[in-house]
């Protein structure tokens, strides 16, 4: 899904890429921060141990990788940011049913769902702002974390992704299905939707903010 070339490639595109050796290069960043998102309820330096100790199991290497601190990861995904993220993921954001996925499609139409969900973001004072936390009965009456709502247009079989901007909290979570009239990924039905207005990324962050 996330070949080294590719990594290497919008990495590259983004202007990442080092100048010099650095025990933290770009593309074990890259896949440092997709293991964070796999692995979320672990601490970061225990993410970079599983990452590096499963490289180092594959590739055989003859020298022990010592784990980076707190600090030099956090300045490690302050130096990568979002863009190369970004870029990768509409790179492979697309369709994946083959014509034999089984629940991927009805007769010639390929089925698409469209769903919401709530993500939790880092617990800061501009987080805060842009995206509001959840309510709740206890303490003060709001949740731990500032949360982001999304919703998004998945293909039922394969449950992947497609790019599409965060939606607005106040539309809810919407849950149904539609169907898409080709068995081609580039020929997928766009679906309209009041809360997937907004015409940019930023726009559209904007215009989740919670409360």
């Amino acid at each position: 899904m996330f070949p080294p070339e590719l990594v290497d490639l919008v990495v590259a595109e983004a202007g990442r890429t080092e100048l010099r050796h650095r025990l933290l290069p770009a593309r074990v960043v890259v896949y440092y921060v997709l293991g964070l998102a796999l692995f979320a309820q672990s601490s970061y330096e225990e993410v970079m141990r599983m990452l590096v100790e499963g490289l180092a199991w594959q590739r055989g290497w003859a020298q022990r990788w010592r784990v980076p601190t707190k600090a030099a990861l956090f300045k490690a995904r302050a130096r990568l940011g979002p863009e190369p993220l970004r870029a990768m993921f509409e790179a492979v954001a697309a369709p994946l049913a083959e014509p034999h996925t089984k629940g991927a499609w009805y007769r010639d139409w390929r089925l698409m769902s469209i769903d919401g969900t709530c993500v939790d973001v880092a617990d800061t004072p501009a987080n805060d702002e842009a995206f509001g936390r959840p309510g709740t009965g206890r303490g003060q009456g709001v949740g731990a974390f500032p949360q982001l709502r999304l919703v998004g247009l998945a293909e039922c079989g394969t449950h992947a992704k497609q790019p599409g901007p965060p939606a607005p909290s106040c539309c809810g979570a919407p849950s149904r299905t539609t169907t898409s009239p080709s068995r081609s990924a580039s020929t997928t039905a766009p679906i309209a939707l009041g809360c997937m207005r907004s015409s940019t990324t930023s726009d559209a962050v904007r215009a989740c903010r919670c409360g």
